[in-house]
């Protein structure tokens, strides 16, 4: 995987998160996914995806600035700031946080592993 292909993947998933396509999203997922929000819950790939079939969450607005990449053969690791605004059951959430994200290639596709936000206070 190169960058471009990093930030290509990263715009679809971007994409995804703010037209809440859970289906998009479902192919864009590992089904071994860990998605570790800033407030510290954990969801795994059925629990993040019903949140987004149910409006639980939805995203309004992401902004990303890449950090840092490090790219292996099978796997991409990067890190970042994002700044957005996400409804989470109807209530506004302003974001300005960390994230690091792994993305792992499984049967020939690039998918999302690991996700992790962290908030800048």
């Amino acid at each position: 995987m190169s960058e471009i292909e990093i930030l290509k993947i990263e715009h679809c998933l971007r994409d995804a998160q703010l037209g809440s396509d859970w289906k998009t999203l479902s192919e864009l997922l590992s089904k071994r996914l860990t998605y570790i929000h800033s407030n510290g819950y954990i969801d795994n790939h059925e629990s993040y995806l019903e949140k987004i079939q149910k409006g639980i969450i939805r995203y309004q607005k992401l902004e990303l600035t890449p950090q840092t990449t490090h790219i292996f053969d099978e796997l991409a690791i990067r890190t970042a700031i994002v700044r957005g605004t996400v409804l989470v059951l109807d209530n506004p959430k302003q974001l300005h946080n960390y994230t690091s994200t792994t993305w792992i290639k499984e049967n020939s596709e690039w998918k999302l592993l690991l996700f992790q936000s962290t908030a800048i206070e």
